[in-house]
């Protein structure tokens, strides 16, 4: 007699979660780099046990498989990367009528989002596109999650990996022009979240030069840190193309040491199409107005 009980079904979000569980070795780690909640992702978990009839941890363990949760785990990379496999090519099947979705760092709202409004072609470029402006951590997140088709990120150093275009971008450190600046007294920082490369930057150039700090404002919008900077609130780096004369003035470097170069990365998913084409170009036809000399690569 054959075997009549329902069969049943594993969730892929449950099982995303689950394995995002073993590769950070954590439930906080997992649900940030799956951009949920970590309820969410111990609901998940907890879905998936219940679904198995048995834990997939051992209790009172680091995190320690059983070998109910090794098969999942084993099995459940395999689905995993079968159901994204799919998906994947799925969206290649019908990119044609999906929106592109395309995403900018707000440090590049002021310099680039004028150049692409004037552009002749830019009206025609922009149709079908969903543009959006964040920080350059949680573009790059949503990038390799497969939510963003084309991204531009800075990071410190050498370009980013399979980047298909780099700027090398300079930075000075600015305050208000009346501002003062004391090398006795703590600097007054105005900078972005801990986890940013423009965060980082400060607090190491600071280091190096020996100088005392305090956050006095922290947000991951640019444009929220210019004004504070223009404002008097405190010290904090801009893109050098970004200064106004009229409002900041630069640091001199003996005074506070001068940050290094970021690079400014291009990366572009596997997905030909004429719209793309145009805006990614006018895109970069905007940086290159910008940094004209700074192109490191094509």
């Amino acid at each position: 007699m054959s075997d009549q009980r329902p069969k049943r079904s594993v969730p892929i979000d449950a099982l995303r979660a689950f394995i995002a569980v073993v590769n950070a070795r954590g439930f906080t780690r997992a649900a940030f780099d799956l951009g949920r909640s970590q309820p969410t992702v111990s609901l998940q978990v907890k879905k998936l046990e219940e679904l198995c009839g048995a834990p997939l941890f051992v209790r009172g363990s680091n995190l320690k498989l059983t070998r109910v949760g090794q098969v999942c785990l084993e099995s459940g990379l395999a689905l995993l990367n079968a159901n994204d496999e799919m998906i994947a090519h799925i969206d290649k099947l019908g990119n044609i009528s999906r929106p592109l979705r395309v995403g900018l760092p707000s440090e590049l709202h002021d310099l680039v989002w004028p150049r692409l409004l004037s552009d002749p072609s830019g009206s025609t470029a922009l149709h079908g596109v969903e543009l959006s402006f964040d920080t350059s951590e949680k573009l790059l997140k949503s990038f390799e999650r497969d939510e963003l088709d084309v991204t531009f990120i800075f990071t410190l150093g050498e370009s980013a990996l399979h980047a298909r275009r780099s700027w090398d971008v300079g930075l000075q450190w600015c305050a208000a022009r009346d501002y003062p600046l004391r090398p006795d007294n703590p600097v007054k920082l105005v900078t972005g979240f801990e986890t940013s490369v423009f965060h980082r930057v400060a607090v190491d150039a600071l280091g190096k030069a020996g100088r005392e700090f305090e956050v006095v404002l922290s947000s991951p919008d640019f444009r929220v840190r210019s004004s504070a900077i223009k404002a008097g609130v405190g010290v904090g780096l801009l893109l050098d193309e970004a200064i106004d004369s009229q409002d900041v003035r630069v640091i001199p470097n003996d005074e506070i040491e001068k940050p290094p170069d970021l690079t400014l990365n291009g990366l572009y998913a596997d997905r030909p199409g004429q719209s793309e084409f145009a805006l990614t170009t006018n895109i970069a036809a905007a940086l290159d107005a910008v940094w004209p000399k700074r192109r490191l690569s094509e």
